[in-house]
C-alpha cells in the first residue's frame, strides 16, 4: 500500500520581494515586508485580492542561529500569543539577506500593534534581532515552516482544512527553483488558469518526504485542481 501524506509540519520555500517594513512606529528592529499573496494575478492587470488586502506578511530578522530555532519560536510565539489573545499567525522561517541566510520569525497579521508583544516576548526568550537598518526592495529566498491540516479531495490533491483557499498538489519527485518557476509559468500561459499564487512545500512523515506545490486560489474547484495535477505529472517526469 502507498503511503499517504498526512496532516503535520509543512517547510513552505518561494522566491519574494522585501523591502523595509513601513510604519509610523519607531522601529527598533529589522522587520521586512513582502505583498501577501505575490504571484496571485499572474501576468495581467488584474484587480487587488479584496479579501487579504489589509494583511500583513513581516519578516523579523534574527541577529544570531539558534540552535533548536524552530521548536523554540513554534513554543515560545504560541505561548506568547495565547497570553495576549494577539491575532496573528506566527512561524519561524530564514531568508536571504545582504549575500547571507539569516533565521526569521514570519508572522502574518491585520493588527500591526500586535507584534510588538509577540517581539518583546521572543527578545526575553533570549532571541536577539538586527538592528532596524532600512533596505530597498530586493528579492529573496524565503522558507518558513507551518502546521497543516490536510484533507484529501482526489488522488494527490489536498485542501488545508484551516484555510480553504490553500490547496497542495503532490508532485513525483523534489524541483529545484529554476525548475518550480518554469513550471508555474508553463502552466499560467497554457492552461485556463491563472488566479493563483504558488510555492514550493514538503513534509517530512516518518522516514519519507513527500514534495507539493502548494496552490493559494480562491477561484478554484475540484475538476480545475485535477486537471492543474495531470497538466504537472505530464511536465515533472
Amino acid at each position: 500500500m502507498i503511503a499517504q501524506p498526512k496532516s503535520g509540519y509543512f517547510c513552505f520555500f518561494t522566491k519574494l520581494e522585501l523591502s523595509s517594513f513601513e510604519s509610523t512606529n519607531k522601529q527598533d528592529w529589522m522587520i521586512l515586508e513582502s505583498n501577501a499573496e505575490p504571484g496571485y494575478y499572474s501576468k495581467a492587470n488584474f484587480p487587488i485580492n479584496e479579501r487579504h488586502r489589509h494583511d500583513h506578511h513581516l519578516y523579523i530578522v534574527v541577529k544570531k542561529a539558534i540552535p533548536c530555532f524552530q521548536d523554540m519560536v513554534l513554543r515560545k510565539s504560541g505561548e506568547i500569543i495565547r497570553e495576549h489573545k494577539l491575532s496573528m499567525n506566527a512561524s519561524p522561517g530564514q531568508l536571504t539577506l545582504f549575500s547571507s541566510t539569516y533565521q526569521c520569525i514570519r508572522i502574518r497579521a491585520r493588527e500591526l500593534d500586535q507584534i510588538y508583544p509577540l517581539i518583546d516576548g521572543l527578545r526575553l526568550a533570549g532571541i536577539e534581532f538586527l538592528k532596524h537598518k532600512k533596505v530597498s526592495s530586493f528579492s529573496s529566498f524565503v522558507q518558513h515552516k507551518k502546521y497543516i491540516h490536510l484533507e484529501m479531495l482526489s488522488e494527490g490533491v489536498f485542501l488545508d482544512t484551516n484555510e480553504p483557499n490553500r490547496y497542495f498538489v503532490l508532485v513525483p519527485h523534489p524541483l529545484d527553483y529554476t525548475q518550480f518557476e518554469k513550471l508555474i509559468e508553463d502552466i499560467k500561459y497554457s492552461c485556463k488558469y491563472n488566479h493563483f499564487d504558488a510555492s514550493l512545500a514538503y513534509l517530512n512523515q516518518g522516514d519519507q518526504t513527500f514534495d507539493f506545490i502548494e496552490v493559494y486560489s480562491d477561484h478554484c474547484h475540484k475538476d480545475k485542481l485535477k486537471e492543474f495535477k495531470e497538466h504537472i505529472d505530464r511536465l515533472v517526469k
